[in-house]
């Protein structure tokens, strides 16, 4: 079955067209997750630090 170039370059440039969204979504979502494991990271510091503290105040 043998197909117009044409049609097969459109049928690609559509796929290519999807593909790209589909990265920039992708790009988008690694963004989101990296800075919510980093805040998630700095509120964990915070907590341990805030322990550490009265751990130190109750020696005393």
């Amino acid at each position: 079955m043998l197909q117009d170039k044409s049609h097969i370059v459109a049928q690609l440039s559509s796929k290519e067209k999807v593909l790209a969204e589909e990265v920039t979504n992708l790009s988008k979502k690694q963004k989101f997750l990296e800075k919510q494991a980093s805040d998630a990271q700095g509120h964990m510091r915070d907590i341990f630090r805030g322990v550490e503290a009265q751990q130190a105040a109750q020696a005393s």
